[in-house]
């Protein structure tokens, strides 16, 4: 397949994704996942890797 249609493909099924998440969050009363990949997490592991400097 062309590239740009595996970009196109692989951009439709992330938003997928994260519209049916919201869905479940707004809709099922579930609490929100914590997300392991967000910023401040990766924050706290440079830190903890490099002791802080």
């Amino acid at each position: 397949m062309p590239p740009r249609l595996v970009a196109l493909i692989e951009g439709a099924h992330q938003l997928y994704s994260r519209i049916s998440r919201l869905d479940r969050e707004l809709f099922t009363g579930a609490a929100p996942t914590e997300t392991k990949n967000d910023a401040a997490a990766q924050q706290r592991a440079l830190l903890k890797a490099f002791g802080g400097r």
